[in-house]
């Protein structure tokens, strides 16, 4: 980012917290009630028709669709969809082309990839939202989902044919669930961390990571208290976890990569891409895969991807593609939060009232973001792609949000209670819908749209197939098309 974009987006941030300062919203909330409910609903549906409907012809040019692998992810659908056990990819995870293929019954492959990827993105502004509210209050809650229509990489998951928008998704609701338990402590609450939890073991073999935070932060809240409700609040959150491992054994294949194997593929594939011999073999001795190795064998597997990380190369900056992504989609946003980090830190439970849920409203953050953070490196330092950044940029906006809701929280000052809220909503939506001219808005001029890939066009198109992979998903596409399976696809950017 040039020196007069940087200089804009600081006194467009400081605008910002200004604003939401002098209206004061953010009265942190304890008991959870219908509006709360409202409001979760609410959020999904703004989130989702915005980043699905609206704002992706601002950072998608060329085609309305992008993917990574096509015909891996075409080929798993269409397996599902034609009964076919033998075309489907055992690298992919069979959970997460229920959504699409169910989809594909009247859409077609690619519309079934693509309406799962809509659907998906209406749960991560739910789980975006709970996960502020929970931490900090029903402001931060909506900061969070406001400020996420920002971050090019999570709007353009919405039009990724691929399965990238319900692992992110499935991530999303596994964090902000477990964040709910620590807050709330309620049955409800810890249920719904184990949903979450079971829903990120399922949809990809690295939603371990996620799993393994959320539950250390819900087993803490759950064990908080000794007494009856201690066993039924655990039971509670492990029975949905253990469900998921017997659910895995009986529905994944065997032979299908686990942790180990896709961790030793990913580094291989970077050593190559970035020009460096390939250290690391794809085939490994020891993996670990969810409902087939026993869970007492993580803590090896974590041993052995941690080895393999160290074998990731640096220098992806020297690739011009890599060095073209940070520079658009990471770099812009390291002030913004930092500054965010800071204040949401320093900023929870500040005040004397406040110094007993202090340690839980921090535990709700700090927790369930550690595995984006972790994430982090890999996505934006070696290979800056935007599927990647979707999985580590899907913590930023609760960083953001939550940052710029402690602002705000000083009660009885601004405005009247109840106008509070609505009013710094519909601030903040001005900044980042662009109505308000700002450096958020999605034509600010620093941003860059990204140039979708053709492969979905060119199937829909009736285009020519190369290889054998190709030739399946085509058959797939031809049979949708005979069978009057088809989906007319979002209008393409202008």
């Amino acid at each position: 980012m040039n020196g007069g974009g940087f200089w804009t987006g600081a006194w467009t941030l400081l605008v910002v917290v200004a604003a939401v300062a002098a209206v004061g919203p953010a009265r942190q909330e304890e008991r959870w009630t219908w509006v709360d409910g409202a409001i979760l609903a609410a959020a999904a549906l703004v989130y989702g028709v915005a980043s699905t409907w609206i704002l992706p012809p601002y950072h998608l040019a060329l085609w309305p669709l992008t993917s990574s692998d096509f015909f891996q992810y075409c080929e798993c659908v269409g397996a599902l969809l034609q009964d076919d056990p033998a075309g489907f990819v055992t690298q992919r995870s069979w959970f997460a082309a229920l959504l699409p293929a169910w989809y594909a019954r009247s859409a077609g492959v690619i519309g079934g990839l693509a309406l799962a990827a809509a659907t998906s993105q209406f749960v991560l502004g739910a789980a975006l939202w709970l996960w502020g509210r929970s931490v900090h209050g029903r402001f931060a809650g909506v900061a969070c989902v406001l400020l996420a229509l920002t971050l090019a990489p999570l709007v353009v998951l919405s039009r990724t044919v691929t399965f990238y928008p319900e692992a992110v998704a499935a991530y999303g609701v596994c964090a902000a669930t477990a964040a709910a338990a620590a807050r709330f402590r309620h049955p409800v609450a810890f249920a719904a961390a184990g949903g979450g939890i079971t829903l990120a073991l399922l949809v990809d073999v690295r939603g371990l990571y996620w799993a393994l935070a959320s539950l250390g932060v819900a087993g803490v809240a759950a064990v908080a208290r000794p007494g009856r409700t201690t066993v039924a609040n655990l039971a509670l959150l492990l029975g949905p976890v253990v469900g998921s491992w017997w659910l895995a054994r009986a529905h994944t294949d065997p032979t299908s990569p686990g942790l180990v194997r896709q961790t030793a593929k990913f580094v291989r594939h970077v050593q190559e891409r970035l020009g460096h011999p390939p250290t690391v073999d794809e085939v490994v001795d020891q993996d670990f895969l969810w409902g087939r190795e026993p869970p007492w064998e993580v803590p090896e597997a974590l041993r052995l991807v941690a080895g393999l990380a160290r074998s990731i190369p640096a220098g992806s900056q020297d690739v011009p593609e890599f060095a073209a992504a940070l520079q658009i989609h990471v770099l812009p946003w390291a002030l913004p939060v930092a500054v965010a980090a800071v204040l949401a830190l320093a900023g929870l439970g500040v005040g004397a009232a406040r110094r007993a849920r202090r340690g839980w409203q921090l535990l709700a953050l700090v927790g369930p973001l550690v595995p984006f953070v972790a994430a982090f490196p890999q996505a934006a330092l070696v290979l800056t792609h935007p599927r990647y950044l979707a999985v580590a940029f899907a913590g930023l906006p609760v960083v953001l949000g939550v940052g710029l809701a402690v602002v705000g929280s000083r009660e009885g000052q601004g405005l009247p209670e109840r106008a509070r809220l609505p009013v710094a909503g519909l601030l903040l939506l001005g900044f980042v819908s662009g109505v308000l001219p700002s450096w958020l808005s999605p034509v600010a001029g620093w941003r860059i749209p990204q140039t979708a890939e053709q492969f979905p066009r060119e199937f829909q198109q009736g285009l020519g197939t190369v290889g054998p992979t190709e030739h399946r998903c085509r058959g797939y596409v031809d049979a949708d098309e005979g069978a009057g399976r088809r989906w007319g696809g979002y209008p393409p950017p202008p």
